[in-house]
């Protein structure tokens, strides 16, 4: 189709993004002169060959990915026919015609539309659509709310009340479910029964409200719910339920009170279902009670369900509240009145052996002899012996006071105790004999007499103190009542009698035997150090008694020892002999030396510690042992000669029994153990801190010249050694470049890398290496520094382009080419002999300095001029058609367009005269409706829009397309006047609108070819300028992804990029889900 139509690529603001108008079978625009930017873009197809024939073309859009692949989006398969025609006009959106021959199109009635231009009949709208207004393109999507119920409305009905409607576009109304009502019409959801109301069928437009006895505590219910057993309801439109109360009850459901409790009866609890009998023991006289009341103490009652209580009669009582029978009163009780709640006991020293006694005189007073100690007792009891009751009516019986007793039990009187015995306690049985030691001289004696200390009565049930007896000399009787004397124990005596006590032995005396009445003394080697001795000890070893009666032994002094006992002067102890000692006093042998240790002198109590420096490893040693020299010794009291240790390396020990090591002072050295003396360092070695176990080589570049040095010299300035511990001066040899090898030995003294034959720049700049980098012409001269013609071409550097390019010295266009070997010196594009072949400098690259460069430039000589788009040898700024080449001005336009009016008018003529079109055009076809996609009209089956299983709602009418400024619809221009003249030129091109054909006028044929061109002419819905407006831009092909669902229906489902959700029928048509109507919209493409 390139020959007749071209195409223009439009951004999302309709700015033209690119455009082709070539004259090949296809044409071809690409997104990437706007930089392949996301977004919306727009292909506007043009008229614009001068042909004016009927012909029929099949559009084909090939739509490629931007990316480096250029893989196709979508499928080239679907071909659009396209009818390309003359002299009639297709009837406009919103109209249609099946008439052949008319020269009007019907508006769409009510109810219908027209949604393409050229339709030959309208469609009615289907249901949940309406339309109230003709001609239009669109049918109106029925509101929430409303409904339409068939095809062809004018409008939406509102849903009636007990109905609602809560999509748009819906076919009919819906019920409200039971449970829930709408009393209004036209809405879109349906009301919840409220808490104590109830729907009970669908479709009502009212609540109903719970009667009493029934309630409903949720909305939305479908009936109420009666009351349980135990609850009640008292009120319509209840929303609960009432327990009953305490003391009421209800058997039955659906109830609206609740049953008092009768007499007799109770409810303890809410809610109750029944009432429960007072049990025995409980009465209640009135009705509407929560429980029953006990029976009062002193009352009793013995059936269930009673209405009142019985009194207890006199002999019988009731302590306690809710009982069933009266107790007897007690033996040793008794009851003498009505509703007793307690029986009175016999007071003490009465008692009543029978039960059920009515009167106080049924208590009996106790006998003589006997006692009654509690109130409320059945029996008298007899006094038990030690105890006697001489009156009637005791509550106790009396004790017998000391010095009596009373043998018997039941006694009415106490016996005193006889001479010789005697009693302490009350309450005795019998009299105590006076005891051995004692004596009791009268009668009803509480207590015995006791013989004194010093006497004693060995007899029992004395009366008398003349039987009490002196102790005998050599015995005592140390306490008082004592029946008998003891003897006096050893290391005690008694020389009189009648004592209570013996005498201690004294000090360095002793009592061997019981009995004494005397002390014996102790003798020399013998004493006692303490009071009662029996005996004398002996004095032990390591001491001596000089003397008799003594009290303690004598301790040899520290130093001496006494190996006997018994010894009787101080010459029986012993000094300690050389080697051993005795360390305290009192010592009964000498102990040697230890190791580590020894004693020189006798008669010492300590050892001396072997000193630093020295050892002993011999037990009573009399000397210690001196470590020889080189060995030190720096601890005390070391036993073995391996405690002396060699001196270590870096030290020295000169002299025997040293206690350390001496360090090696700096400029000597040890490197052996245990020696006497340190080394000094050698020549060509140092030694520079104490304590050296070696000595250091002189380092490279210094000497050692003399003996003993602690540092080494360094070489002078720019000398080096060869190796390490050089001995003199004359060891230092000149390096000038540094590197380590002596200039005597160097063929590159300054170290640049050329040989001293060779280097132009011997003795130069030092400490670099020459390269082709930094010494190009590699001369030994450093190129920044050294040369200033680094490639030798006569060009000093700072004049040289390529100052290491000898062939080159001048770079024009800079781009690192010379110029002798670029063949496009100023860097234009164009070759350096081109230019000069057709007048250009090859050095200037914007030969007429318009700004833009000769190789883009279509007039590199012409300053005003520099693109012609349209390829017609005339400059874009002076061409009044720069994209047209067949024009460059308006005269030339004018006649064409003359021209075209003619042949316009002719063609329109010979329809008048019944001449069928050059092609049968396609039958009309009510099924179809026509659509136009990028800007040709196809038919589109009403199966491509909806599926026939699943219903779908019609399409909400899309917005109207509005151009920008610069375009105009051609259906509602009005015949505009264009002046055409070579001097007024319009503003905007003129072409052909592919989506109307022209219609002629019949006055139009009459005008003469031979008009001047300046003349004015009417045209009739011509306007050239408006076909780059009217043609709306294609929709993006959509296809189903490979993974998309398929549904129940057969239906293919899927969300895409941007969250859209789709369906593609089996038949291939598309529906889109408007996330703002809820509906599904036919999507064509």
């Amino acid at each position: 189709m390139g020959q007749d139509f071209n195409i223009d690529l439009l951004n999302e603001t309709f700015d033209m993004v690119s455009f082709s108008a070539t004259n090949a079978t296809q044409e071809e625009v690409s997104t990437s002169a706007a930089g392949n930017a996301s977004g919306f873009y727009y292909i506007r197809i043009m008229y614009s060959s001068g042909s004016t024939g009927p012909g029929n073309y099949s559009l084909v859009i090939d739509l490629r990915s931007t990316s480096g692949s250029m893989s196709q989006i979508g499928s080239t398969a679907t071909l659009v026919d396209a009818e390309h025609g003359i002299s009639t006009t297709l009837c406009g959106v919103g109209t249609w015609q099946n008439q052949v021959g008319s020269t009007s199109c019907n508006a769409a009635s009510a109810g219908h539309y027209v949604y393409g231009t050229g339709a030959t009949t309208q469609t009615a709208c289907s249901p949940g659509y309406y339309q109230p207004t003709t001609g239009q393109t669109t049918c109106i999507i029925a509101s929430t709310g409303y409904y339409v119920p068939t095809s062809g409305a004018a409008s939406q009905t509102a849903a009636s009340p007990g109905y609602y409607v809560n999509v748009s576009g819906s076919s009919f109304q819906q019920a409200c479910a039971a449970g829930t009502y709408q009393t209004s019409a036209a809405q879109t959801t349906c009301f919840a029964a409220n808490p104590g109301y109830y729907v009970p069928t669908a479709g009502q437009a009212n609540m109903t409200i719970c009667d009493v006895g029934t309630y409903q505590p949720n909305s939305g219910q479908t009936s109420c719910i009666d009351a349980d057993p135990g609850n009640y309801v008292p009120n319509q439109g209840a929303t609960a339920q009432s327990q009953c109360l305490v003391g009421t009850y209800q058997p039955y459901s659906g109830q609206w009170a609740c049953l008092n409790a009768e007499p007799g009866h109770y409810v303890p609890t809410v809610a109750s279902t029944s009432q429960i009998a007072c049990v025995t023991g409980t009465y209640q006289p009135a009705s509407g009670q929560d429980k029953c009341d006990s029976a009062s103490a002193g009352y009793y009652v013995n059936s269930t369900a009673a209405v009142s209580q019985d009194p207890c009669l006199p002999g019988t009582y009731q302590p306690n509240i809710g009982q069933t029978e009266c107790l007897a009163a007690d033996a040793g009780h008794y009851v003498d009145t009505q509703a007793a709640t307690a029986q009175i006991a016999c007071s003490a020293g009465s008692y009543n052996p029978n039960t059920g006694a009515d009167e106080a005189s049924d208590c009996m007073l106790a006998d003589t002899g006997h006692y009654v100690a509690l109130d409320g007792s059945v029996a008298q009891y007899s006094c038990s012996a030690g105890t006697f009751a001489a009156n009637m009516g005791q509550i106790t019986c009396d004790a017998a006071a000391p010095g009596y007793y009373v043998p018997a039990v039941a006694a009415d009187a106490q016996i005193p105790c006889a001479l010789g015995s005697w009693q302490a306690s009350q309450g005795a049985t019998e009299c105590a004999t006076a005891d051995p030691g004692h004596y009791v001289d009268q009668e009803a004696s509480t207590m015995q007499t006791a013989c004194a200390a010093g006497s004693y009565n060995p007899s029992s049930g004395s009366i008398d103190s003349d039987d009490c007896m002196a102790a005998d000399a050599g015995s005592y009787v140390g306490n008082e009542g004592s029946a008998e004397q003891l003897l006096c124990p050893a290391g005690t005596y008694q020389p009189a009698p009648g004592q209570s006590s013996c005498i201690d032995a004294d000090f360095g005396y002793h009592v061997p035997t019981d009995g004494s009445t005397g002390q014996i003394g102790c003798s020399m080697g013998s004493y006692q150090g303490e009071r009662a001795g029996t005996e004398c000890l002996t004095a032990e070893p390591g001491h001596y008694v000089d003397s008799h009666f003594a009290s303690a032994q004598q301790a040899c002094l520290a130093g001496t020892y006494n190996p006997n006992s018994g010894s009787t002067s101080a010459n029986d102890c012993i000094e300690a002999n050389s080697g051993y000692f005795v360390a305290h006093t009192g010592s009964s042998a000498q102990e040697a030396c230890e190791l580590g240790t020894y004693q020189p002198s006798a008669g010492w109590s300590n050892c001396l510690v072997a000193d630093p420096g020295f050892y002993v490893d011999t037990m009573a040693a009399t000397a210690q042992i001196a470590c020889e020299a080189g060995d030190y010794n720096p601890n005390s009291g070391s036993v073995t000669a391996s405690a002396c240790s060699d001196a270590d390396p870096g030290n020295y020990v000169p002299d025997p029994a040293s206690s350390a090591q001496i360090p090696c002072e700096e400029g000597n050295y040890q490197n052996l153990r245990g020696q006497t003396e340190c080394k000094s360092a050698g020549l060509g070695y140092y030694v520079d801190s104490p304590s050296a176990i070696s000595q250091n080589p002189a380092p490279i570049d210094y000497y050692i010249d003399t003996e003993g040095a602690t540092e080494a010299l360094p070489c002078p300035n720019g000398q080096m050694t060869m190796v390490e511990a050089a001995k003199d001066v004359s060891d230092c040899h000149i390096d000038t470049d540094g590197d380590r090898i002596p200039d005597f030995l160097d063929r590159d003294d300054d170290g640049d890398g050329i040989d001293d034959g060779w280097d132009l720049c011997d003795y130069g700049l030092m400490n670099w290496t020459s390269t082709k980098l930094n010494d190009w012409d590699q001369d030994g001269c450093e190129d920044t520094i050294e040369d200033n013609d680094d490639d030798n071409d006569g060009y000093l550097d700072d004049n040289d382009v390529l100052p290491l390019d000898p062939e080159e010295w001048l770079d024009t266009d800079g781009d690192g080419i010379g110029n002798n070997a670029d063949t496009d010196d100023d860097g234009d594009g164009i070759p350096d002999l081109e230019e000069q072949s057709l007048g250009l400098d090859p050095l200037v690259a914007d030969y007429d300095g318009d700004g833009y460069n000769d190789s883009i430039d279509a007039f590199p000589k012409d300053a005003d001029e520099w693109i012609d788009t349209d390829g017609d040898g005339v400059g874009d700024n002076s061409d009044r058609f720069p994209t047209i080449k067949f024009y460059q001005n308006y005269v030339q336009a004018s006649i064409h367009l003359v021209i075209g009016l003619i042949i316009l008018g002719v063609i329109g003529f010979s329809v008048r005269m019944g001449m069928g079109r050059s092609e049968k055009p396609e039958a009309d076809d009510s099924t179809h409706e026509l659509r136009e996609i990028g800007g040709v009209e196809v038919r589109i089956s009403a199966e491509d829009m909806l599926y026939d299983d699943e219903p779908v709602p019609e399409p909400e009418p899309e917005p109207e397309f509005t151009p920008p400024v610069a375009m105009f619809d051609l259906d509602s221009a009005q015949p505009s006047v264009a002046e055409v003249e070579e001097d007024e030129p319009t503003t905007e091109p003129m072409a052909w609108d592919l989506t109307h054909e022209a219609e002629s006028e019949e006055e139009s044929l009459e005008e003469d070819y031979d008009e001047s061109a300046d003349e004015v002419s009417e045209v009739g819905e011509l306007d050239l300028g408006s076909l780059l407006d009217t043609a709306p831009p294609p929709k993006p092909r959509v296809e189903a992804p490979e993974d998309a669902q398929i549904n129940e229906h057969g239906q293919k489902v899927w969300q895409d990029a941007n969250d859209d959700i789709w369906v593609q029928n089996p038949d291939g048509s598309l529906l889109k889900h408007n996330v703002l109507t809820g509906a599904w919209e036919p999507y064509t493409q």
